[in-house]
């Protein structure tokens, strides 16, 4: 009995994610039999709703490190890059999503979906999406909520199958950003795709200075953003740069992310210099807070390249 009286507790949370009351009767539940886990529940929902108690945040942490890999078991998730809210796991990097119910709590994932009736049905990030899974995605008939999928490819060699893969996608309704790994000579054919209808974002590598190249090539697509990156497998080294459309359509509008590193890197300027003059109507410069008083020269730098090429609105902005 105790067994099945656990798992409508758990159903009830899985059934009603954002509610807290189902997951504070099951900490109790817990709690009266004396599993830390309840009280490691309780302190993060207590957390999700104001400031922590003195103490409480160290405590719930100290739990963390001494049960959390018997709790992320449930997932076989690694310790890096999982997090748990409210008491269970929201983001999850493991090497595939397992029949485990709790994935339906999950909202970014390392692994795609990639079985028949998956419970992973709350998933909106995924962000190492290998060839091989891309191609087993595509046969599920099965709708998805994701909306950014990060894909490890596609594969320099024998890519064929996972292009066709792609284009053969009909589950990810609701995709919105798609973030490739691997250098590519030409991307339009990613936006030919029916799951690239409605996409927001394309997120690259390329030689950061072929910036103008990449324009003309995409300014007579519909895609509303593209964004370059230098080190797309350490986002904290590389810049990244792209260009989204203005309120004319044109791509325009320049961003610039830069790398948390107390340069802002050279490539940049020349990313700037390899477009048409004039052709820029305002610049988005997104720098890391840790690096922010030590950039300042360099800040200036790219302030004084964007006043050369007549950008009228310039934002430099901290960024976490």
């Amino acid at each position: 009995m105790p067994a099945a009286t656990e798992v409508a507790l758990l159903d009830a949370i899985f059934e009603a994610p954002e509610e807290d009351a189902p997951r504070l009767v099951y900490a109790d539940w817990l709690q009266q039999r004396s599993d830390v886990r309840g009280e490691f529940i309780a302190l993060q929902v207590a957390r999700a709703h104001g400031p922590a108690k003195r103490g409480a945040r160290q405590r719930e942490q100290a739990l963390l490190e001494e049960h959390g890999d018997a709790w992320r078991n449930a997932l076989r998730a690694r310790e890096q890059g999982t997090r748990f809210e409210r008491g269970f796991m929201v983001a999850v990097s493991a090497d595939s999503i397992n029949d485990h119910p709790a994935w339906a709590l999950v909202h970014e994932s390392s692994a795609p979906p990639t079985r028949p009736s998956s419970p992973a049905t709350a998933l909106r990030i995924v962000t190492h999406c290998s060839d091989g899974q891309l191609v087993k995605l595509a046969k599920l008939k099965q709708q998805f909520a994701i909306e950014d999928l990060g894909w490890m490819g596609p594969s320099p060699d024998d890519n064929d199958e996972a292009i066709a893969a792609f284009n053969a996608i009909r589950c990810l309704p609701r995709l919105r950003r798609v973030q490739l790994s691997t250098e590519q000579r030409d991307v339009r054919w990613l936006l030919r795709a029916p799951c690239a209808a409605k996409l927001e974002e394309l997120e690259f590598p390329a030689v950061i200075r072929q910036l103008g190249r990449w324009r003309e090539e995409l300014e007579p697509t519909l895609l509303p953003r593209f964004i370059i990156s230098s080190h797309p497998y350490n986002r904290r080294m590389g810049s990244r740069v792209g260009l989204e459309r203005d309120a004319d359509g044109k791509l325009s509008r320049l961003i610039v992310i830069a790398p948390a590193t107390r340069d802002l890197d050279d490539e940049i300027r020349r990313a700037i210099d390899s477009l048409p003059g004039g052709l820029l109507t305002a610049a988005h410069v997104s720098v890391p807070s840790t690096v922010w008083k030590a950039s300042e020269r360099a800040r200036a730098g790219l302030a004084a390249t964007l006043t050369r090429h007549g950008v009228p609105d310039v934002v430099f902005q901290k960024s976490p």
